[in-house]
Order: structure tokens, then sequence, then C-alpha cells
């Protein structure tokens, strides 16, 4: 689901909402916020000088191509330099840097936690924010779309799909496999659905089904519109038949290409609790909250309690739409200007993968035990289906390139435990735009295949060690490391084709599909530096400082690394 992108909610995976806006702690460690300062000027350190620890050194986190770090004390004068401390023990250490070479060159010096505990940061100086802060949901800025959203509605969250399904008949096949659609609607014709508003309240809309299609697969997909918005100052003809070409007309579209990737979305099944395996599958285009304002609510959701039949006496199942269902909100289309259609383009692509992961991971994989995402990695894996197929959904905006990426970045939300869920855009830590920035960063250096080992792994249930165990797999160095090297490539501003192995968010091109290179020029003009402490590094957050070499190209200082804390210098 996901507001303004709205989540959504898997079989045992509570709807979490997806969406705009930011972060910058998690909220329950301190607040990343910052002041604004004089720029050049630095906020005076009270603490005495240091002491360096016998043995701390820094050393060469690079080699090869592209790496600028010739020793642990000296850059070459071009390339990325990349050296690093990791405080393995619980004390504090402090950490002599000298590094010669560096005329003209900004340091960067980057603090991540490698747990998921909040460690005490030391209080060292602190150049001035290059800019003030941008509000938090601010709705459009820097050409990039912020709306602001509420979190995920409480009945999606709270609905718990395995506890309904029961126990699979022995009478009813179980494989995986699709059977032939049956058609059951026909164009024109209309019925009432239950759709979830701003309020967390189930409102009923009248939709008409305006197009019906047969997708490559033998699928039938309909798409419903709400009666009353289909109209040229609305919801137009063209703009629906964009939508209805771009999902499922041929071998090209979203549904082919995502289900191509990651399986279907219905099948099989040995439950009598749930929806016919032939179920067609409904877009439902309604207008969720009609207040003429695109910034509140939700941008989309799938809810896997329409996948099952209605029970008139459960307090849920009740209002049960049974159809293979996911919603678009309407408002969110035609009231943004100019990213509205192509937004809800790419939200399609992370709702069907909503959908997919229900049958796949919490019917198919868990006939033992619910195979079920946690939140997080649900919707992280939504987010990186829209990376994927991003550049083929529109060439011209790409969702993650052009909306999270660069908002997580503008908002510097870098101080955040990317396991915790924080689907309020108005708040610190906005998860949709962590979530979308890391996934870029292991789909870019783990590939698609590595996204798909993800989504049929059972071996954990954990997100973190789902991740770990998948990085691992393609031949990555495992989470904690995954996310230093994301940290390093993205605050750091390497260049997407010029950083060392390993580092960089570079153009990716596999299995005929191109994910976008993400270059740190491209952001150093919207990139939020902090302007003040957090109480707190959170578990597995990142903190930034810059630091000014000297006039004959040195950067010396000593500096103190918490326990189970790794400290990376950047230059470039």
């Amino acid at each position: 689901m996901r507001l303004l992108r709205i989540g959504t909610v898997g079989f045992g995976v509570a709807l979490a909402a997806c969406g705009g806006g930011g972060g910058g702690g998690d909220g329950g460690d301190g607040d990343s916020g910052g002041t604004t300062t004089v720029p050049g000027e630095a906020i005076p350190t009270p603490t005495p000088p240091l002491t360096a620890t016998p043995g701390a050194a820094l050393s060469v986190d690079c080699s090869g191509e592209h790496c600028g770090a010739q020793a642990p004390d000296r850059y070459a004068g071009q390339g990325v330099g990349l050296w690093r401390y990791d405080n393995v023990g619980t004390a504090t250490a402090n950490v002599p840097v000298s590094i010669s070479g560096l005329a003209g060159k900004m340091v960067t010096l980057l603090y991540s936690n490698q747990t998921s505990s909040p460690v005490l940061l030391p209080n060292l100086p602190l150049l001035a924010q290059r800019r003030a802060a941008a509000p938090r949901g601010s709705g459009f800025s820097d050409t990039t779309m912020g709306a602001a959203i509420q979190a995920a509605p409480r009945r999606l969250r709270e609905f718990d799909p395995a506890r309904y399904l029961g126990q699979p008949s022995p009478t009813l096949p179980t494989a995986s496999r699709q059977a032939g659609p049956a058609r059951a609607s026909s164009v024109g014709s209309s019925r009432p659905w239950y759709v979830l508003n701003a309020y967390d309240e189930l409102v009923l809309r009248h939709a008409t089904l305006q197009r019906q299609l047969t997708a490559p697969d033998g699928r039938v997909i309909n798409f419903w519109v709400q009666q009353g918005e289909l109209a040229d100052n609305r919801l137009s003809n063209a703009m629906l038949d964009r939508f209805v070409t771009r999902f499922a007309g041929g071998e090209q579209s979203i549904y082919a290409r995502v289900t191509g990737m990651i399986g279907q979305p219905w099948g099989l099944h040995g439950y009598s609790s749930l929806l016919s395996p032939h179920q067609e599958l409904d877009v439902v285009f309604a207008n969720f909250h009609p207040d003429r304002n695109p910034y509140i609510g939700w941008a989309g959701y799938f809810w896997a309690l329409n996948n099952f039949k209605q029970q008139p006496d459960d307090p849920l199942l009740r209002y049960s739409n049974q159809s293979l269902s996911f919603y678009i909100d309407t408002e969110t289309i035609y009231l943004l200007p100019e990213r509205g259609v192509e937004f809800q383009l790419s939200t399609l692509a992370h709702e069907l993968t909503h959908m997919i992961n229900a049958y796949q991971r919490g019917i198919v994989l868990s006939s033992d035990a619910d195979h079920s995402f946690e939140t997080v990695l649900e919707e992280t894996t939504a987010l990186m289906t829209e990376d994927i197929v991003g550049t083929q959904i529109d060439p011209s905006y790409h969702v993650i390139r052009d909306d999270r990426f660069r908002q997580w970045m503008r908002d510097g939300d870098f101080n955040c435990s990317y396991p915790i869920w924080q689907g309020d855009p108005t708040r610190a830590c906005f998860s949709y735009n962590v979530a979308g920035s890391f996934g870029a960063y292991l789909v870019r250096h783990y590939g698609v295949d590595f996204y798909r080992n993800l989504l049929r792994d059972t071996t954990y249930h954990d997100a973190v060690m789902s991740l770990d165990h998948a990085i691992r797999q393609a031949g990555g160095p495992g989470y904690v490391e995954a996310l230093r090297r994301w940290g390093v490539s993205s605050i750091g501003l390497l260049p997407a084709s010029a950083s060392p192995a390993g580092f960089g968010l570079p153009e990716r091109n596999e299995a005929g599909f191109t994910l976008p290179a993400l270059d740190g020029a491209d952001y150093a003009d919207i990139i939020q530096w902090p302007g003040a402490y957090p109480t707190n590094l959170t578990g597995y957050g990142h903190f930034p400082m810059r630091r000014n070499p000297t006039g004959n190209g040195v950067y010396q200082e000593i500096l103190p690394v918490p326990g189970h804390t790794s400290l990376t210098v950047i230059v470039q």
C-alpha cells in the first residue's frame, strides 16, 4: 500500500502506507532536526582535546579502479578516497586521522551504527547547514513529489489474514500455477465497493466497469471508476486509457513485466475461505477522500481482506469486496500538477507487488508456517519493483530517483533505523523514502536475481536476517556492511559511474530492465546536512559531518568513535 502512496497488506502483513515526506530520527531516540547557522561558521565544541586510543587507526576502505585512497594517511588527488575504522568493542575509541593530498577537497565523515541499539554520539564541531530544512510534507519541492499523507489506517494495520485462512481442504488443489480465468463482469455494469477513507472509515463508493481487457497471460483485468469521477475535468477518458494500456496492454505492460519477474497474483489454493482461483483482477479508481486536496490521504492500497469471502457475522470480513483488487485514488491523479498520472502509474506496480506477495508468500509458501514479510520488508520489496520497472513505466519520471531518494536527501533523514517502520510523512524518518533509497542501493549492486530470491526466501522471518541472508547469497557482505556502504554512497554523494567496487549507485541493466543511475552530483544542492546533534545515533542509523582541510591540503583530527560504530572518511 502507499501513502501518497499508501502501502499494502499482504497475507500476514499489516497494511503499510507509502508516501512522501521525510525523517531524521526514528521517533524514539531523539530528534535529528537542526538549527540554521551562519554559512561557513562552525558550531563550537565544549569538549577538551582528546587523546588517541593506542592501536586505533584508519584503514583504506576501497581498492582498484576509482579508489583514490593511496594509504591510510594519503589521498591520490583524484578519485574517491575512502577510509574506515570499525569499533567492535563497547568503549569509545579515539581515532587519530591525518590525511594529506586533499587540496581543494571537502571531507565527509560518516558515523554508522552497526547494531539495532542506539549509541551516544560524540559532541564534535558541525559545519553549518547548506540551507534551511524544508518543511516535511510540503508538497512539490525541488521538482519532486512530497505530499503530506497520513499513516496507514489502523484497520489495515491490524488485519491479520493468516488467522482467517483456516485449514486447507484436502479435496482442493494447492498447486501454485495459475488456472484459466473466468470472465464474470461486463463493461457498463456497476457495483458498490467498500473503500477506506482518510479517517480510517469504510465508506461505500459505487463504480462502473469502464474498461476490460485480457492480459498476455490470459487473466481478465477490469478497470472500475467511481461514478462521477470519469469526466474531462477529473479522471478523463484519455487518462484512463493511459492507465489501462500501461498496466495491462501487451508484453511490455506493468502487469506483464511484474508478473513475469515475480509471479502470479492469484491462482490455485486449498482454502475454502478464499475467493475462487479463477478470479479476475479489479483495479478500482475511487475518490478516497473528496476534499480537493491530494496531499491528504492515500494514493492507493491493496488489502488482503478483499481476497476473502464475506462473513456477515465477522466485524471485518463482513466488509470484504470479494474481489482480487487494489484501489487507486482519483484526486491524486488529476489534482497533482504534472506528476499525478506518472506517480499513480508507479503506484500500480507497487500495489501489484503487494498483491503478488499476499498470494505467493501468504498462500503458496505458507503451508507449513506464515511466511509473510514484516511490514518493512513488504514495503521495501514493493518499492524495489517500482525501481526496477520504473523506466518502462515512464522514461521521463522514475519514482525512486525523482521522488523517494530525492526526498530522503532533501530532508536529511539519515539518523533513521531502517527496520523500524514509520509511515507518517509529517514526522522524521518517513520509511518510504528510507526504504526506497536503501532498496535502490541493493538492487543496483546485487541485481534482479537477488530481488527474486529475496521474495521466495523462507529461511528467516525477521526482516534484517532475511535481507542479510539474501545479500550473502548474492555474494555480498551481509546486511550491516551493505547498510554502511549505502550510507557512504548516498550521503557521501559518490559518483554513479566512477566509484570503487561496492560503492555508488550506478546504472544497472539486467533481464531487460534498466535501473537509472543515482549520481551524487545531482543531489549536492539539495542534501540537508545536520546543524545540530540528535540525542543518539539510532540503531542502524547514519550521522554525517563535513570538514575543510587546512590550506596545505591536510586534514587532521582525533575522532571519538562509539562502541559498535563505524567511522568512514570520504573524499572525492
